[in-house]
Formats: C-alpha cells, sequence, structure tokens
C-alpha cells in the first residue's frame, strides 16, 4: 500500500470515527439535555466536514502532482 493510499484510507477511518463521535454525542445529548453534549456534536461534525474538505484539497493536489 502506497502512502498516498494509506493517508487517505487514514483520513476516512478518521471521519468515520468523528461521526461516530457525533452521533453518541446527540444521543447523549438527547438522553440528558446537555449543553456540552451537544456542543460536542456539534464540534465532531465540523472536524468530519474539515476532514473531508482536507481529503478532497490533497487529492486534488496529488492529482496536480501526478501521485
Amino acid at each position: 500500500m502506497s502512502l498516498k493510499n494509506f493517508h487517505l484510507l487514514f483520513i476516512a477511518l478518521s471521519v468515520v470515527m468523528a461521526l461516530f463521535a457525533a452521533g453518541w454525542a446527540l444521543l447523549d445529548a438527547r438522553e440528558t439535555s446537555s449543553l456540552v453534549a451537544m456542543g460536542g456534536a456539534v464540534i465532531a461534525i465540523a472536524g468530519a466536514v474539515a476532514l473531508v474538505w482536507y481529503e478532497k484539497q490533497f487529492l486534488r493536489r496529488a492529482r496536480e502532482m501526478g501521485l
């Protein structure tokens, strides 16, 4: 497995983990009405979105470089 493919896999798994954490925080926020849990969910979703954006930029740059 090349370093590029490993990087893509690692980022994709990080997105899945961030979405899992967001779901967990949303369930906790629903059960406890906790604003802290809701904030955690928002941060996890923002992190997942940022990781998807980063992966798209990485793919674009890799194509430009011919990798």
